[in-house]
């Protein structure tokens, strides 16, 4: 059975000024480099003439850090082929639809994110993240999703901060 996810996270910077940054082809860039080394690749980008956002980007989780309950099941390292389609800002509000797939694994995960003015901040924006991951092996599947998911939540926080760092030194 599926296992669902939600977080929140809150930014500093406005909805418009985040979707610029992960429409910036620099931004993919730096933070696959810094979140997953060298070997990342940003596979392709599209921003659209209304402003919405496509990306595409690979990257390897190594096998030596990976969790053990994962290791028990997969002995080397894992690729990983993400996406995010993120709808043009309409009424100060963005949607984006989330894709990611381990190639060759019975790995299947979705989400959704709603990037919204912050309801307590008016210079910040707040984005909420729906997900499902799905892993379909007997036995551990269940232990490996709540891994997952729980290590896509702390990335979030991660990606916030870069993503905070990285706006205020391009402004």
């Amino acid at each position: 059975m599926p296992r669902s996810f939600n977080m929140t996270t809150d930014y500093p910077d406005n909805v418009d000024d985040l979707i610029r940054a992960f429409g910036d082809e620099r931004y993919w860039l730096a933070w696959l480099a810094s979140e997953y080394g060298t070997d990342a690749t940003l596979d392709s980008i599209q921003v659209g003439a209304d402003g919405g956002v496509e990306v595409a980007c690979t990257f390897a989780l190594p096998q030596d850090q990976l969790p053990s309950v994962v290791n028990r099941v997969y002995k080397s390292d894992v690729q990983i082929t993400r996406g995010e389609t993120w709808r043009a800002v309409a009424g100060g509000e963005a949607i984006c639809t989330i894709t990611a797939s381990m190639p060759g694994t019975p790995v299947m995960l979705s989400g959704s994110a709603h990037l919204t003015p912050h309801p307590a901040d008016a210079g910040g924006a707040q984005m909420k993240v729906e997900g499902i991951v799905e892993v379909r092996i007997p036995v551990v599947g269940r232990q490996i999703e709540k891994v997952i998911a729980n290590q896509l939540m702390d990335l979030a926080t991660t990606r916030r901060h870069f993503t905070n760092s990285w706006i205020s030194q391009e402004t």
